[in-house]
């Protein structure tokens, strides 16, 4: 599942794509990054709450409504049914690293190895409260031309995973 590539030419279909992992957070604290290798056009990334099914493409902006999912946003906003400003903005050659804690529905991002928030203290998360009854699977909402590439293995990570967070393990 590693180095798993997203890409979206100009040429696809028109509107936001969401493309999402095949495995979802099912307990603990879970971090995987996304490089941004290609970048010009709207892109997000987060998680996907499992209202579609595991794997495929949705054509939605991830985190639009309370549904599908919450992001961080190019531009620095984040967006779970509403948008609202939140971190610095991100662009091609970044990483963001996305970390989830599956019992309490929080959510942290950074942005090439600078935390926004507190992920190892619990504090100042993107969101909290997402519904950790439903699958969390890990997810980018492309528009444009665009290539991400996920890092799911602690072997490929470019930065260290915030203390008592583990890989993204494949769901059983």
């Amino acid at each position: 599942m590693d180095g798993l590539a997203a890409e979206r030419s100009a040429t696809a279909i028109d509107g936001n794509q969401i493309v999402q992992a095949s495995s979802a957070v099912i307990t603990g604290k879970r971090y995987w990054e996304v490089y941004i290798d290609r970048a010009p056009d709207t892109y997000a990334y987060g998680i996907n709450t499992g209202a579609q099914h595991l794997g495929g493409s949705v054509n939605v902006a991830l985190g639009s409504n309370n549904s599908n999912g919450a992001a961080y946003v190019r531009d620095g906003r984040k967006y779970h049914y509403s948008i609202s400003a939140y971190g610095p903005s991100f662009g091609q050659g970044d990483v963001i690293g996305v970390a989830i804690d599956k019992a309490t529905g929080s959510i942290w991002f950074a942005k090439n190895g600078v935390w926004i928030g507190d992920p190892e203290g619990g504090t100042e998360a993107a969101f909290s409260g997402i519904n950790s009854g439903l699958n969390l699977v890990p997810a980018v909402g492309l528009s444009g031309t665009n290539k991400v590439i996920g890092r799911f293995d602690e072997q490929a990570w470019q930065y260290a995973a915030p203390a008592g967070f583990s890989a993204l393990l494949p769901s059983a």
